[in-house]
């Protein structure tokens, strides 16, 4: 029973040997507890003792061969396990230490750490002081800004109302005086008005004087006549005499190509025919299918817009065509007061160029209206001649009728 509990011992020791205490991974203590020295006995009573138990509740009854062993092995084994407690104390010792220290370096660092936390807590605080400080420095000053410019826009919107009143004051006075103004000028205005038609009515009483003392005049001018009329027919008693063509009907006969259609425009428009050929012959030189660049027709070489001015339809018909020509030409005579070679001009360039140049005929359309007023006189002295030729003629005859009388 004793081996046993001997036995038993030994086991729970060894067990206690071979097991390494907790060991912290980071030690604060340098120093470490070496187990190799036990480890190395152990194994050499694993040598000298070959049947060992395998459990402790099993019996283990030793010869009297192996009484010497042990007892050796019970000696060996008390001082190995003196041993292993000494060594074992003294790790459990060094671990104890070891986690009083951990636990030191543990209360430092948490302390350090709640005293950084509370730097940082103190710092966040002074900081936010400021932030809030800075803060409401600038919501004061913006306050103040607002205020400044609140006096600033007040002041101007004072400047701008005084403006606006002193404008809306001379405005007043402006439209015063001009109404004034106009009330003065509606005064004048009616007295000169009473005035001209005092003055009219003067005139329009001095007129009737004038037209009824002319009517007098001409009546008894009239009756003048009458009267030497009636004499001369008393005097005369039944000879008659031959009534002469007139001048116009000789002036408006036209001879050669297209001499109907210039004598009836002649006519009509009252321009002289002479003219009107010598416009045709500087124009188209006759030709009723004329047709210019510009988009002139006919004889006359008339433009679309003319054309339609003065009523022509037809262009390429001869009679139209003459007809809206002469109309222009006494258009434009009328317009420059008889003046020819304007005239010319005119229906050459046109009114516009003419209006342009200051009244003047252009240097580009000398030519065409030397041309025409060329042809015109040449014509005119012919008629000038023959006339004077027929009225010797009539001379001769009457000389020898009174010769005959007498």
């Amino acid at each position: 029973m004793v081996k046993i509990v001997i036995w038993a011992f030994v086991i729970i020791a060894l067990s206690a040997c071979s097991h390494t205490p907790y060991v912290n991974q980071n030690p604060v203590v340098s120093k470490k507890v070496d187990l190799t020295a036990i480890d190395q006995k152990v194994a050499k009573l694993d040598k000298i003792v070959p049947n060992k138990p395998a459990s402790l509740k099993t019996d283990v009854s030793l010869s009297s061969k192996n009484f010497e062993t042990q007892k050796f092995i019970t000696k060996l084994e008390s001082d190995e396990l003196t041993e292993a407690k000494r060594k074992w104390n003294e790790r459990h010792i060094a671990v104890e230490r070891e986690r009083e220290q951990r636990k030191k370096a543990e209360k430092k660092r948490r302390l350090e750490i709640a005293r950084n936390k509370a730097e940082k807590k103190r710092r966040l605080e002074i900081a936010r002081n400021k932030a809030e400080k800075k803060r409401r420095l600038k919501i004061a000053r913006n306050k103040a800004e607002k205020k400044r410019r609140l006096e600033i826009a007040r002041n101007k919107a004072e400047k701008k109302r005084r403006l606006k009143i002193a404008r809306n004051k001379a405005e007043k006075k402006r439209r015063l005086k001009i109404a004034r103004n106009k009330a003065e000028k509606k005064r004048r205005l009616k007295i000169a008005r009473n005035k001209a038609k005092k003055k009219r009515r003067l005139k329009i009483a001095r007129n009737k004087a004038k037209k009824k003392r002319r009517l007098k005049i001409a009546r008894n001018k009239a009756k003048k006549k009458r009267r030497l009329k009636i004499a001369r027919k008393k005097r005369l008693g039944k000879k008659r005499y031959k009534i002469a063509r007139s001048r116009s009907s000789k002036y408006y006969k036209v001879n050669g190509l297209y001499g109907k259609q210039i004598a009836r425009a002649a006519r009509r428009t009252g321009v002289d025919p002479r003219l009107l050929r010598s416009v045709i012959k500087a124009e188209s030189n006759f030709n009723a299918r004329a047709r210019s660049s510009a988009g002139a027709v006919g004889l006359m070489q008339l433009m679309p817009a003319t054309a339609r001015r003065f009523g022509v339809k037809n262009r390429r018909n001869a009679g139209s065509n003459i007809m809206g020509g002469a109309r222009y030409l006494r258009y434009l005579l009328k317009r420059y007061r008889g003046n020819k070679r304007l005239a010319m001009a005119a229906y050459n360039a046109g009114e516009g160029r003419v209006r342009r140049n200051g009244g003047k005929v252009p240097s580009y359309t000398k030519r065409y209206v030397n041309k025409v007023l060329r042809g015109y006189h040449r014509s005119s002295k012919k008629k000038r001649r023959s006339s004077k030729k027929k009225r010797r003629s009539s001379k001769k005859k009457r000389r020898s009728s009174k010769k005959k009388r007498k």
